[in-house]
This record gives structure tokens, C-alpha cells and sequence, in this order.
């Protein structure tokens, strides 16, 4: 074939992706997962290099398109939502519509579907080629990286394709269209908000999930989970140079967990006898309906049923108050199973809550504001078990 270099990467291939079945079987198909799978996803598609499309000897190199489509759950084929043109020396390629439907299961691609577009390409010596769609094109999966890096490669190697040359054919038709390319397909969790792991399943391909896939598990779902809380301090912060530290002698973490998840939220209870102890005196710990939310990456994060609550550690004797927002810390929180794989054993800390603190508690010497909180974790939680 004779090379007549024009940029078309994924042009050709993704001006084409498609369409998204419920997934029959959790064996093959695709999934985006993180420490969980987490959806909804935002699927994004591009060359890994140069797209090559070929009629009649002549071949034709263009750049890369991007595609992209977001999915709410693990499916067994995908199609694309969007696909974008692709310039070329010579001319545009279009999809007109077009999208590309990948098949992990069977090995396959299909270019667009019966009655889409039809694709189109721009050649500078006799108008325009048709590309006419075509599925059970030949394609390779690949599962490459791991953890939140891991893409899924599709190599096409599609071969028999129809198309005319110029008005109705005017200038030719024939059905040796050839279109090669690889393009890498990756995953990002709109919920979590960072990237995660896409993989392909199909037989023949087993997956292995990393280790560092970690996740809560049940062994029946909806299932309750509880523990109490040992740490000697609970909270702490440092205003100029006082450490201050919230030791409770009782703290319960109550909540459920739906589905395997990289999170789990838990109701705190902190209490007495009759109160916490701290360098502001005896403290009541109100949560005013904000919960704890422990993530297996080892952070911890703080959300309230509204967004002016807090969580406030208040005197009893002078009525000074710290509160903390709504947020969530990065931490060294570790995970091991506790005897058996009915619990889970969480230990650790994570840093860098923002807090405040009222007028009486300025008086006294505390700052207004400070972003050195710290909450410890030492508990053992019932009903949940680790990878």
C-alpha cells in the first residue's frame, strides 16, 4: 500500500463508538472500579499512535479523535456517546453519528451501526469516501496498569470494509477498506471524583485484582455495622503552643453497608461518663447529624445532613465551642480482619481538619481558626470484613 500520511489515530476507530446492554454476566463485559466499582463513570478514548485506513493501495494516516461515554454500571458491550472529527492532510474525517460499539466477549468491534451516518472522509483527488458501517469487526483487549491507572487497550484490525469513492461511486467502490489502530480506553469516577481502573472481562482474559483494591465487604447485604471505639484521644488540635486533646471514655460507630464499597459511613455516639474530658473542661461531643466517613485509601471524611452543621466539642463550664465542618482528611487509617471475616479492625489517624472556635473560647486564648485537627480511630467494626 502506498502511504498518504494524514493524522487519523483513533479518527476512523472511534468516529464510531456505541452502545451500552445491561450486563448479563459479572464475568465478562467491562467494569470501572476503584477500591469499589464506583459509578457513574466517565469513559474517555484516544489513539495510542496513528490510525491507518486504507482503499484500493492508498493508505491514509489522520489523528487521533477522542470519544467518550459514561457509564452507570458494568456492561457486556459499550458504545459511545460522542466522537470527535479528525483532521487530516487531505481532509476531515466524520462520524456523522457513527459511534463504535466495543465487544470484550466476543473479541470484536463494531463501526457504527445499520442506517448511522454514513462515515465520511475527505480525499483531496476525487471528492469524498463512504464508509459504509459494518460490525464483528476483528479487535483485541488488552487490561494494562493497575489499581486507578488501569486502561483497557483495543487493538482493531478490521478488514473487509465497504465504501464508494465520489458522488454515488462516481470514482469507485469496493470492499477491501482496511482499518488498523489502537486506541486506549480509561475510566473517572464522577462520584469519587478521581480516576479509577477500567478492565475488560471476557473468557479467556481472567482479571486479577490488585491487592490494593481493597474494599468493605459483607458476606449478606443490607448488612449492619457497629463497633466501639478504643483510642485514648479522639480529637486534637493545637492552638499556639497548648495541645489540646478530647479523650472520650465511650465512642460507638453505628451504620450499614449496601454493596461492597471502598466507604463506609458511620454514625459516631460520643459519651461520658456524663461527659469527654479535654483542656476546655468537661466537653460534650454533638455531632448534630454528622456522620464519620472511613475510606479504605485511609482518610476519613466528615458529612452532615445539612451544610451549615458541624460536629461541636463544647465546655460545659465556660461554654466554649470548636466545631468542625463538613470535609474530608488524607490519613494513615489501616484495615485488617479481626478474627474472623464478620469484622474489621480499623486503626489510625487522619490530619488537616479545618476547625473554628466561638468568642468565649478566643478569650481564653484559642485561636479563631486552626487546620491541624486530628481524629484517631481504633475500633473494631462488626458485621464487615476486608479484601
Amino acid at each position: 500500500m502506498k502511504y498518504a500520511r494524514m493524522y487519523l489515530a483513533a479518527a476512523l476507530a472511534v468516529a464510531l463508538l456505541g452502545a451500552l446492554p445491561a450486563l448479563a454476566s459479572a464475568s465478562t463485559g467491562f467494569k470501572a472500579m476503584n477500591y469499589a466499582e464506583e459509578y457513574p463513570a466517565e469513559i474517555t478514548g484516544s489513539g495510542s499512535g496513528p490510525f491507518y485506513f486504507g482503499v484500493k493501495g492508498t493508505t491514509f494516516e489522520c489523528n487521533s479523535p477522542t470519544v467518550s461515554k459514561t457509564l452507570s454500571g458494568p456492561v457486556e458491550s459499550m458504545q459511545t456517546s460522542s466522537v470527535s472529527n479528525s483532521k487530516c492532510v487531505l481532509g476531515e474525517l466524520k462520524s456523522n453519528g457513527c459511534q463504535l460499539t466495543f465487544r470484550p466477549t466476543t473479541s470484536t468491534i463494531d463501526l457504527g451501526t445499520p442506517g448511522c451516518g454514513p462515515i465520511t472522509f475527505g480525499s483531496a483527488s476525487c471528492g469524498v469516501i463512504t464508509i459504509q458501517p459494518k460490525t464483528d469487526l476483528k479487535a483485541k483487549y488488552t487490561n494494562v496498569g493497575s489499581g486507578a491507572t488501569s486502561k483497557v487497550k483495543v487493538g482493531i484490525e478490521a478488514t473487509g470494509l465497504s465504501y464508494s469513492i465520489g458522488v454515488e461511486g462516481s470514482c469507485g467502490t469496493g470492499n477491501d477498506g482496511e482499518l488498523t489502530g489502537e486506541l486506549t480506553l480509561s475510566a473517572y469516577s464522577l462520584s469519587l471524583q478521581e480516576n479509577e481502573g477500567l478492565y475488560a472481562y471476557y473468557p479467556g482474559l481472567p482479571v486479577e485484582v490488585s491487592a490494593s483494591y481493597e474494599v468493605f465487604n459483607a458476606e449478606n447485604y443490607p448488612a449492619t455495622v457497629s463497633g466501639s471505639d478504643s483510642a485514648a484521644v479522639d480529637f486534637e488540635f493545637v492552638s499556639g503552643k497548648t495541645a489540646f486533646q478530647v479523650k472520650c471514655p465511650t465512642v460507638s460507630r453505628s451504620g450499614s453497608l449496601s454493596s461492597a464499597s471502598s466507604s463506609l459511613v458511620l454514625a459516631p455516639t460520643f459519651s461520658g461518663p456524663p461527659y469527654c474530658e479535654s483542656e476546655i473542661g468537661p466537653t460534650e461531643v454533638l455531632t448534630n447529624g454528622c456522620k464519620h466517613a472511613l475510606y479504605r485509601t485511609g482518610g476519613l471524611g466528615i458529612s452532615c445532613s445539612s451544610e451549615s452543621a458541624k460536629i461541636e466539642f463544647k465546655s460545659q463550664t465556660t461554654s466554649c465551642a470548636i466545631r468542625v465542618a463538613p470535609q474530608t482528611a488524607s490519613g494513615s487509617i489501616s484495615y485488617s480482619n479481626e478474627g474472623t471475616p464478620s469484622a474489621i479492625h480499623a486503626k489510625g489517624a487522619a490530619t488537616g481538619f479545618k476547625w473554628t472556635s466561638n468568642f468565649i473560647c478566643q478569650i481564653g486564648g484559642i485561636a479563631a481558626s486552626g487546620e491541624n485537627g486530628v481524629i484517631n480511630v481504633d475500633t473494631v467494626l462488626k458485621g464487615v470484613y476486608g479484601v
